[in-house]
């Protein structure tokens, strides 16, 4: 290649397999662990504020008025948490997204 010449089906089979195939791989995996981990931490927060919340008015800590306007807060807080964790999801974090084989990556997905 580096004297003009042609690369051949299998020169490029080979190529694939040495060098591309590999980076792709490390690339998938590192766009995977990203999203399990913002699923795991998202999850994490939506337990923990429903948590804190129950505790609160179970335990009987609140009074009636306030444990009702904190169950609001608290639902709109964990609504959010999830919100994110569900978004995080879909994306990938941008070390893989300005990676020069993420249009690779992209286009193995949509096939």
């Amino acid at each position: 290649m580096a004297q003009g010449g042609t690369v051949g089906k299998s020169e490029a089979k080979e190529i694939y397999e040495d060098i591309i195939k590999p980076k792709l791989v490390a690339l998938q995996t590192q766009a995977k662990n990203f999203r399990r981990a913002s699923l795991k931490k998202g999850l994490l927060k939506v337990t923990a504020s429903s948590a804190i919340v129950a505790i609160g008015i179970y335990a009987g800590i609140l009074p009636s008025d306030i444990s009702k306007l904190i169950t609001a807060i608290g639902g709109f807080s964990v609504a959010r948490d999830l919100a994110e964790a569900l978004g995080s999801i879909g994306t990938n974090p941008e070390e893989v997204r300005n990676h020069n084989l993420y249009f690779l990556l992209r286009l193995g997905r949509s096939a």
